[in-house]
């Protein structure tokens, strides 16, 4: 039997203010997961929420399936939209 390729990625993103848009971070992780052979199944985007609070519904929802290992990888632009402390 071969194994089934494990290549179902969410995209999450963050912008901090009601003004930003997140067209940027969506162009630049749409276009890495096409050149990684990447399946997006889902993406995730927090608007005007600072990195430093922990009530993200976006991003609790993205670990709720992450959990569930419903995903294979999470992509992000940048790891400070993610989380701001390691």
């Amino acid at each position: 039997t071969s194994t089934p390729q494990k290549n179902h990625a969410a995209l999450y993103l963050r912008v901090s203010t009601p003004d930003q848009k997140p067209d940027l971070q969506y162009d630049g992780l749409r276009a890495y997961a096409e050149r990684a052979g990447l399946t997006i199944v889902g993406d995730y985007c927090d608007i005007a929420v600072s990195g430093r609070r922990e009530g993200r519904p976006k991003l609790n929802a993205l670990m709720t399936r992450a959990r569930n290992r419903e995903l294979d990888c999470v992509l992000v632009w940048k790891f400070d939209r993610f989380a701001r402390s390691t």
